[in-house]
């Protein structure tokens, strides 16, 4: 029987990334499984993110990739870029994507974040 696991990204999507290593990695387990994505801030602009953003010197934020005009990230490569958002505002985001997989479905959700 297939199961239907939720990953949820802490910034936007698309993270395929994150959905292939998931489905690949509970496959080789011998587990059938959908793997789908909810990230925490899809639905915002640049713009609507910015004023939630906090310095990690600052006190702890919510690692994110979001989707930019900034140079291209270290890591994620072109149109990304790195931030941290305040934890306070985020769990209402984490929230949102939680209620969006059990809507779909999902038989098990799985938050993938870092934190600073």
């Amino acid at each position: 029987m297939t199961r239907r696991v939720g990953i949820i990204t802490t910034g936007q999507s698309p993270r395929s990334e994150y959905v292939a290593f998931h489905r690949n990695a509970l496959r080789a387990l011998g587990l059938e499984v959908e793997v789908s994505e909810h990230a925490c801030l899809d639905g915002l602009d640049r713009e609507q993110i910015r004023s939630f953003e906090i310095d990690p010197v600052d006190g702890p934020g919510i690692g994110c990739y979001v989707h930019s005009g900034a140079p291209a990230d270290v890591r994620m490569g072109e149109g990304w870029e790195e931030i941290f958002v305040r934890r306070d505002w985020f769990i209402e985001r984490a929230q949102s994507a939680v209620a969006a997989h059990e809507n779909d479905g999902a038989d098990v959700v799985l938050m993938c974040c870092a934190e600073w």
